[in-house]
């Protein structure tokens, strides 16, 4: 247009092309194996410890601090917004958080709600005992595990731990666990 502004049709492919470049990026999300917070809750239901969490996990692999971002779902974002550390005027350096919603610079991070941040299922394991069989070498890349009874799945983004190791593991290859495998 003559005057500056998108088409519509423009503006809307624009959204498109967008939404699938931030879909790619959040699929990314099954390499991570930094986590914090309690999976299947939506975080910051009483407190900010799930972002004081995620910062010390980045902080323990050497993540610089600086442009550090946090993306939440709207569930998340409503929840923070109902915390005193986000729209309580004493603890808020702007009034963008009170006047608009916006949680903007946080706790070390800049804060973004979106639509489309993934939700990761996982299957739970039932009763029976998951062990690291036999011994498995320091920097290995693969590990073999065992399943006492009941055979269970892992997919690809799984976190693991393993008893003794407080270092977390992400599955890059879904894997069915038989019964003594």
């Amino acid at each position: 247009a003559m005057d500056g502004t998108i088409p519509m049709q423009a503006s809307e492919a624009i959204k498109g092309i967008a939404n699938v470049v931030n879909a790619y990026i959040f699929s990314l999300y099954k390499g991570v194996y930094g986590f914090a917070g309690v999976a299947g809750t939506t975080p910051f239901a009483s407190s900010t410890t799930e972002a004081t969490q995620d910062r010390g996990v980045l902080n323990k692999q050497f993540c610089p601090p600086s442009d550090r971002r946090l993306v939440i779902d709207p569930d998340a974002e409503a929840k923070a917004l109902d915390l005193r550390a986000f729209t309580d005027s004493s603890w808020v350096a702007s009034p963008e958080a009170i006047i608009n919603g916006n949680i903007t610079r946080k706790l070390g991070f800049d804060w973004f709600s979106d639509q489309q941040v993934p939700t990761h299922t996982a299957v739970a394991f039932t009763a029976g005992a998951v062990t690291a069989n036999g011994v498995n070498a320091l920097g290995a890349t693969t590990v073999s595990i065992a399943k006492a009874t009941n055979a269970g799945a892992l997919a690809v983004g799984d976190i693991i731990t393993f008893a003794g190791d407080t270092q977390t593991y992400v599955v890059t290859a879904a894997a069915t666990l038989i019964v003594g495998n």
